[in-house]
């Protein structure tokens, strides 16, 4: 409890019978707790010295650090997401990638290369087209 709170904790709800805080001193920036300034950590539900947080910040530098941490663990492990194997990849790796192809199915990969050679003239075709019309 807060130095000097006269809230009935047995009425609030269960979050702040919980953590032993009022709504207000969980949302005040700082707060004596046996003498010393201290602030609710929202992500550990205790109260912390105020050096332990980055500025106005809820969470603590400890509990953010970790947050940090599983984020990014997340990002990268998530299937589908922008950090997966389905993005789109650099030049170097997509011309690897087509060689090894080329090695496995020759037939294959000179079809893939002839529609892609049709695609770029049809293209610039258009483009010259398009040039002339003006």
């Amino acid at each position: 409890m807060v130095d000097g709170c006269e809230c009935d904790l047995s009425e609030m709800k269960p979050y702040f019978r919980r953590s032993k805080v009022c709504p207000a001193h969980q949302a005040a920036p700082l707060a004596l707790l046996n003498g010393v300034e201290c602030r609710f950590c929202q992500q550990c539900t205790r109260c912390h010295p105020l050096e332990e947080f980055d500025g106005t910040k809820r969470s603590c530098r400890s509990q953010l650090l970790h947050h940090n941490k599983s984020r990014k663990h997340r990002r990268r492990c998530t299937p589908g997401s922008f950090y997966s194997s389905k993005r789109p990849r650099a030049n170097g790796v997509a011309k690897k990638k087509a060689a090894a192809a080329a090695v496995k199915d020759p037939a294959a990969a000179a079809a893939k290369a002839a529609a892609a050679a049709a695609r770029k003239a049809a293209a610039v075709a258009a483009a010259s087209a398009a040039a002339q019309a003006r």
